[in-house]
């Protein structure tokens, strides 16, 4: 666990990576890291008046992004067995993801590279397994034992099953 109270995965599964999880940032907007091409919904606290002030970012957007920031500049090869850098449509993919299924109180997820450029988020616990895997046609959600592949119609129904596991 870091000094942010943020769960950091054990990479040491992936061979070849070496990076710190989650470092931390000099970045002064999150978005402007990865350049998107659709905004990160930003949430208002409840107030009685509108309060510029009062705009924040999700709680877990900036080690999201920080996290990201180190998966996208992984070189060819980072694995020692052929792996490809991360793509980023499937790195804005993660992020539009995690903004459909993640609320301010939302476990974040581990964030892991796949060897064919697409990237993985995770959730496990006790009771629950979840997997999304963003790689282009490839994509697919994992559900406990059920897999969702990319592309049947399905995924809206998932992303709101996954939203509603991940509520506190």
């Amino acid at each position: 666990m870091t000094d942010t109270g943020v769960m950091t995965p054990n990479l040491a599964s992936v061979r070849g990576y070496r990076a710190e999880p989650y470092p931390r940032s000099s970045s002064s907007s999150a978005e402007s890291v990865i350049r998107l091409k659709r905004p990160i919904p930003v949430r208002l606290r409840p107030t009685s008046a509108y309060d510029p002030e009062d705009i924040s970012e999700p709680l877990w957007l900036r080690p999201v992004i920080e996290r990201l920031k180190d998966i996208i500049v992984l070189p060819a090869d980072w694995d020692s067995y052929g792996a490809h850098p991360a793509r980023r449509e499937n790195v804005e993919g993660a992020l539009h993801a995690l903004a459909t299924v993640m609320s301010e109180e939302s476990e974040i997820p581990w964030i892991v590279p796949l060897p064919s450029g697409g990237i993985q988020l995770e959730w496990h616990g006790d009771d629950s397994d979840i997997e999304i895997a963003l790689d282009g046609a490839a994509s697919s959600i994992g559900i406990d034992e059920e897999e969702i592949p990319h592309g049947i119609g399905r995924w809206p129904e998932a992303l709101s099953e996954i939203r509603r596991r991940l509520a506190p």
